[in-house]
């Protein structure tokens, strides 16, 4: 019977099969057959009920309050069919003859369930408003009559049809999800945002940042318009020379976004013509009083996390919308520089004279953060470090000698930074607070670049060098972020084992979509919801959030829109559950907030 059966429409008879399994019943009759119309999802008959404006959800909705579930589950592997089941196939060849087509594809099925009026899928599509000559006409529509079509050239306007008729909705579904997911306020759990002057002053503020800056000196700038001295309509325009050769770039879409959204700039593109107004526009909206709290508002920002040295008296600024966050960069890798040790004793109000000493002095500094509302410590690592344990009297000797400023041998400096890292872990397990990891940076690789332009990501680090410190401490959690998609599938497999270690966000020069997309895919399909943060800015600036979570936004829509609604066949309402936990609850849960 279903040799002319196409691969899509053998795979509706299977999952017929399947839903009256679910249902406990001992037949398969008109309603499986739609049901697996449905679940099957991406055929022919799926796009003609889309392109007829019908929600496949609600099919699924209608046949459930039509149909009982048995009393008893079914152990029979292949089911009988119904009388009315066998008059759909054999009312589905009539179509496929009719039509000319030498094969039985899922629409018609879609044809013979409508067909046979007395059977249960028959009474669901009539009671949505469909007719069995609609429907017959919208397959010629989108199949073409075929008589005059060789069997190769059906089969490529079938394809080509059908995928075309599939693009068109799950372009229609992501920008249902992706609305959706806009509704949901942002916790951004890490920025470099300065409480005390958090937005914009000027577009000297957005566009010398060195996302730009960055850029404009790789295609070709001098260094010279960035100086502190050079006036900031003469930087404005030296870089604006140089955004044709950098339009093509994520961070270019960001800037346009940015001056679209908040400074009412129409043009298509930001030129040198007209850099000077968008620069005039941009001086007289920043100065605006609660220029602040309308960027926040426009952006649907909640929360942001920020980077706090050691040393900050974290006063001045609502610590309930500005979150403090101990960054340890300088007491790990700067902590034989006078300087440090200076700001150490200082914030502590303690003479730190050994090992002993800088350990009661860290205490005091996690005492004063999280006393202000803390919710995390966190630092960026180099690609050579491994955090390892070192014994406080084998280390207390050259503890001293930092502290005295005395120089410190490559092995004696390795230790001490150990000792200060690992004294770090423990104070986060004793005031439990998660210790962000932003592994793999290089510092100063092009030394002649731009400020903040000048570091490069080394693929030559490895999560085996955490083993001993994600087995030492399994109290306290660990948000990881690396530079890089081979990074990525290991960071996975080390979430997926340590019930420890979450995935943070997509860090610097993997905060492309490009990357971002292959990268969530595999944290969303391999790794349990609950371990995921999705994004974060990384943000200099309050206008720079909005452009940058929207560019996640949508790369999250396209992920739950095929991956989960099309692939598997998830409600739209429990895809945007996943968005909101891997967006919002997560962070709210791992940091306390």
């Amino acid at each position: 019977m279903y040799e002319r059966f196409t691969d899509r429409a053998r795979k509706v008879m299977q999952l017929a099969n399947q839903e009256a399994q679910r249902f406990n019943h001992e037949y398969i009759g008109t309603e499986h057959i739609l049901l697996g119309l449905v679940k099957e999802g991406s055929g022919v008959a799926a796009n003609v009920l889309r392109n007829l404006d019908v929600d496949l959800r609600k099919i699924r909705l209608e046949v459930e309050k039509i149909v009982q579930s048995g009393p008893d589950m079914v152990v029979t592997d292949k089911l009988p069919q119904t009388p009315r089941a066998k008059q759909v196939i054999e009312f589905a060849i009539e179509e496929a003859r009719e039509l000319n087509h030498n094969y039985v594809g899922t629409e018609h099925l879609l044809l013979g369930v409508l067909r046979e009026q007395e059977g249960v899928a028959a009474q669901v599509l009539m009671n949505l408003g469909l007719k069995l000559s609609e429907v017959r006409d919208e397959v010629r529509n989108l199949l073409g009559h075929g008589a005059d079509l060789s069997e190769l050239e059906l089969a490529h306007v079938v394809r080509a049809q059908t995928a075309r008729a599939a693009r068109t909705a799950l372009t229609a579904l992501e920008l249902l999800i992706l609305a959706e997911i806009h509704r949901i306020p942002i916790i951004d759990p890490h920025s470099h945002i300065n409480p005390h002057a958090p937005a914009a002053k000027s577009l000297d503020d957005i566009l010398g940042y060195h996302y730009y800056t960055e850029l404009a000196h790789s295609a070709g700038m001098d260094k010279e318009p960035l100086a502190v001295e050079v006036p900031e309509a003469e930087r404005a325009a030296a870089i604006a020379k140089f955004l044709p050769a950098i339009e093509n770039t994520v961070q270019y879409s960001w800037l346009l976004e940015i001056a679209r959204t908040f400074f009412a700039f129409q043009a298509a593109a930001i030129t040198p013509e007209n850099i000077e107004s968008l620069r005039s526009a941009a001086a007289e909206k920043t100065v605006q009083p609660g220029w602040d709290g309308h960027v926040l508002h426009v952006s649907g920002v909640e929360k942001i996390f920020l980077t706090n040295d050691f040393d900050d008296p974290l006063e001045g600024f609502d610590t309930t919308r500005y979150v403090p966050c101990l960054r340890t960069d300088d007491l790990v890798f700067r902590f034989g520089e006078p300087s440090t040790i200076e700001r150490l004793k200082r914030a502590t109000n303690s003479d730190v004279g050994d090992a002993n000493g800088l350990v009661a002095a860290l205490g005091k500094l996690f005492e004063h953060f999280t006393r202000h509302g803390a919710k995390a410590c966190a630092i960026s690592l180099p690609p050579d470090f491994e955090p390892l344990p070192v014994d406080r009297v084998e280390v207390d000797s050259s503890v001293q000698a930092a502290l005295a400023g005395r120089p410190l041998s490559t092995d004696e400096s390795r230790a001490v930074q150990r000792f200060v890292f690992w004294t770090l872990a423990a104070c986060c397990a004793q005031f439990k607070l998660p210790f962000d990891l932003m592994i793999g940076v290089n510092r100063r690789v092009y030394r002649a670049g731009v400020f903040q332009g000048q570091d490069l990501f080394d693929q030559r680090t490895s999560l085996i060098q955490y083993r001993e410190l994600f087995n030492a401490f399994p109290q306290v959690t660990f948000p990881i972020s690396v530079l890089t998609s081979s990074q990525n599938q290991e960071l996975v497999s080390y979430a997926w084992i340590f019930p420890n270690v979450v995935t943070n966000g997509h860090w610097w020069y993997s905060n492309v979509p490009a990357y971002i997309e292959p990268d969530a895919r595999a944290r969303l399909t391999a790794l349990p919801a609950t371990k995921q943060i999705g994004y974060y800015s990384d943000a200099y600036k309050l206008e720079f959030i909005l452009p940058k979570f929207n560019m996640y936004r949508r790369v999250l829509a396209k992920i739950l829109a095929s991956e989960f609604v099309i692939a598997r066949g998830w409600s739209e309402e429990r895809a945007i559950a996943l968005a909101r936990q891997v967006l919002r609850e997560n962070t709210q849960r791992i940091f306390s907030v």
